[in-house]
């Protein structure tokens, strides 16, 4: 069964007659399972599966996990080579999780395996609590993959990171963590089951084109003990779109319909490929204007009417000669998230001081707070600045 794709196929793909918009499922033997708590995994929308992940042949994955059912050979997908000490990926923490190691231990001090397709699905992904301590209230929370050598190597500076920051605060959703791995499939499937066990959402970047290096689909499907197969019509959508500009089809193309059993593919009609969603995770491609145009259509699936909002207060004074004032606010005002920023060589002013939550008048308040304890000529205007 092929996967459920969401929203119509554009005109110049020749997909007249296709349905306008198909009702939205998973597909295989795995559909959407509420976890303990009774919830549906949050995670749906569109993505770019046209870069989808690179397997050869029958595709045998790192220790086996699972084969591609239409494509035939025999080719390896097992990297040649890792890189050293990159094999030990970055790990950039928006805020420490209480309970975490600096490995990622994820809460309460579980300490995620290696993924083994072979263990019973409940022992190899615990699920997410319904809720949170969280620093900021009970909020929805995220975590973001970043997966390349490039990356980790300097060739490619990473740039989606901010892009989905300023789109989840924006929507009320708490990004907390960010990892950044290499092209292998066991650690994308361990990084990827650790975040998902401890965030709401997870947005991977990159890894899902039709190259060698390009194994992010591989590593979703053995975070999530699934098989990788081709969806007949993401293969359709290859033929066609090749066919309108005159291009033939390649093996290397037809890589691109590969799919995680059991996801849900959805479709905006402007963009020309769907995007790939299992469970909580969704696979983004690392290309900053695809990623950008597919973060804007996923928009509309994760708005549920929350925002954050933010006031910032900016003075002449040192970061030491405040220090002991933000942190009186922090207590005083214990849902509002505090941040202080060294301006280095603004002559306009030396720091600005934010103020974040979802109460705008606590937010207010504790920004009034500060102004109050500033002397008028240490205080900055915001109008001033432009």
């Amino acid at each position: 069964m092929a996967p459920q794709i969401d929203g119509q196929h554009p005109d110049a793909l020749g997909a007249e007659g296709l349905e306008e918009r198909r009702p939205l499922g998973p597909v295989g033997p795995h559909p959407m399972k509420e976890d303990h708590e009774g919830r549906v995994p949050l995670g749906s929308g569109p993505e770019l599966a046209g870069e989808a992940s690179a397997i050869d042949g029958d595709g045998d994955r790192r220790g086996g996990r699972g084969r591609d059912r239409r494509l035939g050979g025999g080719g390896d997908l097992r990297r040649g080579g890792r890189l050293g000490d990159l094999r030990h990926h970055v790990v950039l923490a928006a805020r420490r999780q209480d309970g975490e190691d600096h490995e990622g231990t994820q809460r309460g001090g579980h300490d995620p395996a290696p993924y083994s397709a072979r263990r019973p699905a409940d022992e190899r992904t615990p699920r997410a609590p319904a809720c949170y301590a969280r620093a900021m209230g009970d909020e929805r929370t995220a975590a973001m993959l970043v997966i390349g050598n490039e990356v980790l190597t300097g060739k490619v500076e990473e740039a989606n990171v901010a892009v989905l920051a300023k789109t989840l605060f924006r929507l009320g959703i708490t990004l907390r963590r960010v990892v950044v791995c290499v092209d292998e499939i066991d650690v994308i499937a361990a990084d990827l089951n650790a975040l998902r066990a401890a965030h709401d959402l997870v947005f991977t970047s990159g890894g899902v084109g039709p190259t060698h290096d390009d194994v992010t689909i591989d590593g979703v499907a053995a975070a999530f003990g699934r098989e990788v197969v081709r969806s007949e019509e993401v293969e359709l959508l290859i033929r066609r779109y090749n066919g309108a500009k005159g291009e033939p089809v390649t093996d290397a193309d037809l890589r691109m319909a590969n799919v995680v059993e059991g996801c849900r593919l959805v479709r905006e009609s402007a963009l020309p490929w769907p995007t790939l969603v299992v469970e909580n995770v969704y696979v983004l491609p690392g290309v900053p204007q695809i990623f950008q145009m597919k973060l804007a259509v996923l928009e509309a699936e994760l708005d549920l009417g929350e925002s954050f909002t933010s006031e910032a207060v900016y003075t002449h004074l040192t970061e030491g000669a405040i220090a002991a004032t933000l942190h009186d606010l922090t207590t005083r005002f214990p849902g509002v998230l505090i941040g202080s920023y060294l301006a280095f060589r603004d002559p306009r002013y030396r720091v600005k001081i934010t103020f974040d939550g979802k109460d705008a008048a606590t937010v207010g308040a504790a920004a009034q707070a500060l102004r109050d304890t500033l002397p008028a000529a240490e205080q900055v205007d915001p109008a001033d600045l432009g």
